[in-house]
């Protein structure tokens, strides 16, 4: 007895389904990359971040 495919998906759409769902994880996670990307190229151009980040305690 299969107790593994009690779902109504087969095989293919099994995969497909989880392929979509990890493509728009990567997606996100690329995007989170470039965006973090971003704000450590601003605190290195503009030190007056880095300043605001270091001297404000709301911060931490």
């Amino acid at each position: 007895m299969n107790n593994y495919n009690l779902n109504s998906y087969n095989n293919q759409a099994l995969d497909s389904h989880v392929s979509g769902v990890m493509k728009r994880v990567y997606v996100k996670m690329f995007l989170a990359m470039i965006v973090t990307a971003l704000a450590a190229w601003a605190c290195t151009v503009i030190p007056g971040i880095g300043m605001f980040l270091a001297t404000h305690s709301w911060v931490y």
